[in-house]
This record gives structure tokens, sequence and C-alpha cells, in this order.
């Protein structure tokens, strides 16, 4: 019997990486959804179920972290765990007292270092995109750039450029390239982060302003212009 304990953000997608196999594999699955998408958990049962799959081989539980530490007591044979480094850290002490399988899949910090040969533009275009694709409630986005100090202010310069370009908006319009933040407490998140950069002597490169005009609460991209003295800079 496996467990899977997933994330929010894509929570089929991230799911079906581990309960798929381990359905193919033979194994009865108890998946915890996000309590975040706890809805996305239950459709995925439904459709198992319609495809003939026995509901007491896929089980939706549905929950906290309450609910995720009361699944790590149960007689699994192995924990699989989408989500932040602090929750991997408290999994990993629980399963790992019994010796069963750990597989997490964390946060970090997913650096961008720019070489001083790039096309500048093209560069400044790709680590945007990677920085704010799903309004970067990605696992993967990238939270730190490294730039060479010899393109640095142009780097900076086509950064800015680029995401003043992105449309906020209704996420399901076509056009919106930024939506809604989609848990408000991660709004205290992001002004703390910038905060905290501006009182480590950044300068904001945009105004960063919140906007609560139209659906949800959107945050209009923030760039923060932090130039070192030495190795290059961090934009």
């Amino acid at each position: 019997m496996i467990a899977n304990i997933s994330a929010w953000n894509y929570p089929y997608f991230v799911g079906s990486n581990v309960f798929v196999p381990a359905l193919i594999a033979g194994n009865t699955v108890l998946y915890k959804p996000s309590e975040f998408a706890s809805l996305t958990g239950l459709h995925i049962a439904r459709l198992f179920a319609n495809a003939g799959v026995p509901e007491d081989v896929f089980v939706p539980v549905i929950g906290d972290a309450k609910t995720g530490q009361a699944l790590l007591a149960q007689p699994v044979d192995g924990v699989f765990f989408t989500g932040s480094y602090a929750s991997g850290a408290k999994i990993t002490a629980a399963a790992g007292k019994r010796m069963v399988k750990v597989q997490l899949e964390l946060g970090g910090k997913d650096p961008a270092y720019v070489c001083d040969d790039v096309e500048v533009r093209a560069a400044a275009a790709g680590i945007a995109d990677g920085a704010f694709y799903n309004t970067g409630q990605c696992c993967y986005s990238v939270e730190r750039i490294y730039v060479h100090e010899s393109i640095y202010n142009a780097f900076v310069d086509a950064f800015v450029t680029e995401v003043k370009g992105y449309r906020l908006g209704d996420p399901m319009e076509e056009s919106t390239y930024i939506g809604a933040i989609t848990r408000r407490p991660q709004l205290g998140v992001l002004k703390k982060q910038v905060a905290d950069a501006k009182k480590r002597g950044a300068r904001p490169a945009d105004d960063g302003r919140q906007d609560d005009q139209g659906p949800g609460k959107l945050v209009r991209a923030h760039r923060v212009d932090e130039r070192r003295s030495h190795h290059g800079g961090g934009a």
C-alpha cells in the first residue's frame, strides 16, 4: 500500500506521477490531495472508479496536515510527497522510524546563471517566463538569477521590460498571462519577501503595486534590482 501526499499547484499532473505507476505495479493507494485542491482528489477517484478500478484500491483521503499525520500512521509500504521542505522533513522523520520507502519532491531556490555571451533579450524573456509561469506558483520556478557583471544592466532592463508586458487578469481568458495568486496568505509572503529585500539594500525596478480590480487579488510583477560589488549581480 502506497501513501501519496500531493501538491495543490498541479494536482492532476503531480499526483499521477506517483499513483499511476503505483497502481500499474499492483499497489493500493491512499491518495491525499492538498487541502487546497481537495476536489481534484475526489474527481480522480471517481474517474478511476468509472474506469473499473475498485474503490478500495484507490482511496482519496481528504484533510489538512493532521490528516496527513494520520495517514502516515497507517501500515503503508511507501510514502511519496510533493511540497515544502518543512513538511518533507516531518514526513521523513515519521516514516523513517518504520524504514519504509520515502520519496520527496521539495521546493528549492532554483537559480539561473546568465553568462556574458548570451543574447540578452532572449535570455531575459526565457528566464522571466521561468520565474512567472503559472503566476510563479511552480516548484521549479526560477527564484534566484545570477548575472555576469558585464551584461548586468542590460539584462535587468530587458527583464523588467519583458515582465511589464505581461497581461494580468482573469486566468480563464486566453490573453491573460498572470492571474490571481491562488491563496490569500501568499500575498503576505510576497510582501514580506519584498520588504526583506529592500531592508538588505535592494531597490524596486517596478512599482509592485497590488491590484484589487477585477476577479481575485492580483500582485503586479515586482522586480528587485540588487546590485553586488563582486562576482556579478543578482536580479
